[in-house]
């Protein structure tokens, strides 16, 4: 689905953010607090158990990669706050509104990052959006006459950071009832959304790529000379099946999981 802020003030704001990153961040304990302060009467409460185990990957990733744990757990617990409205893929734009409304900048931007892996429009779980296609070499592209919506223009104007990427990935390894292998994560959430094909070889490749890049990044900061990890990066190329891609992403899944739990 093609995703609109509500209003061309916060697509401005979203603009100006994506060029101009704000340095101030709320602490952990802040984000926790306005996490278990939002209303949430007319729906579940896993979404809040996700987002707390999301910030709790967030911070071991940190860790791991000596990079500041305290803003890593912050985005991780207020990431999905759009629940709080919609629990469609418009809670990240929702997301991002309330963060924005309260003077949570920092913390906004992650409402808009989380879903992408690595910047990409159509690297998720979600339907791919009409225009786009994967070429033969596993490459994406967009049809030409393609008009990018309001997330597009964002992410195409934005330098994915550290916390980004520990947002994307913690977000496909927390469940609301624990921290599970990405595999599994991503198995759980097949059970509750029907999968595109257009996209779903392309995002499994990109997704591999990224937990051997992490992984092997981790293993040199922490002084492992045996590497679980692939440097060969993965495309979704002609002639590639999914169970194929699917075989190195969970090799890579199960390795990922041993390194950080």
């Amino acid at each position: 689905m093609e995703l609109y802020f509500s209003n061309e003030s916060y697509k401005k704001k979203a603009m100006h953010l994506a060029a101009n990153p704000p340095i101030h961040y709320h602490s952990a304990q802040e984000a926790f607090d306005l996490l278990m302060g939002s209303d949430n009467s007319t729906h579940p409460q896993n979404w809040k158990l996700h987002c707390i185990n999301v910030g709790r990957v967030c911070g071991m990733l940190a860790e791991k990669c000596g990079v500041d744990c305290e803003h890593a757990r912050a985005l991780g617990y207020v990431h999905d706050i759009g629940r709080w409205q919609i629990h469609s893929f418009d809670h990240a734009l929702r997301g991002f509104e309330i963060l924005v409304d309260q003077g949570w900048e920092a913390e906004a931007i992650g409402c808009l990052t989380h879903s992408f892996l690595n910047g990409g429009r159509c690297a998720n779980n979600e339907e791919a959006l009409s225009d786009f296609f994967v070429d033969p070499d596993g490459r994406p592209g967009w049809k030409e006459g393609h008009c990018p919506d309001d997330v597009e223009e964002f992410l195409s104007r934005y330098a994915y950071t550290d916390f980004d990427l520990f947002l994307n990935v913690a977000d496909l390894m927390a469940t609301s009832k624990g921290i599970v292998t990405p595999v599994e994560r991503l198995n759980d959430i097949a059970t509750r959304r029907q999968i595109d094909p257009v996209n779903r070889g392309y995002f499994l490749a990109e997704f591999t790529n990224t937990l051997n890049g992490l992984g092997r990044r981790i293993e040199q900061i922490t002084g492992c000379k045996d590497s679980a990890f692939d440097r060969e990066l993965y495309y979704y190329r002609e002639g590639m099946t999914i169970e194929e891609i699917t075989y190195r992403l969970t090799a890579a899944s199960s390795a990922f999981y041993k390194l950080i739990c």
